[in-house]
């Protein structure tokens, strides 16, 4: 089923067992969530064994809004020398 989580990727995704796959520009998997006063994410690449995990104290109704920061740190590690 295609999905798409705008702090995880900007292309649509594969969803399964719980999780986002992200096949580009190679493959990561996630999964985020938010509640009242929250925004969470964790991001996986396995080939790097590499996880990071973003905790965020915010709450606001706008998507986009409420998932910039997760976004932008996804974007710099997945861009940065830890992933080779």
């Amino acid at each position: 089923m295609p999905d798409l989580f705008p702090a995880l990727s900007d292309e649509e995704m594969s969803y399964g067992y719980g999780i986002d796959i992200a096949d580009k520009p190679f493959r990561y998997l996630g999964h985020g969530g938010s509640g009242f006063g929250f925004v969470s994410l964790k991001l996986h690449v396995p080939e790097n064994d590499l996880n990071v995990i973003v905790l965020e104290n915010i709450f606001h109704d706008d998507i986009p809004v409420r998932y910039h920061f997760e976004k932008e740190i996804r974007k710099i590690v997945l861009n940065s020398s830890l992933i080779e």
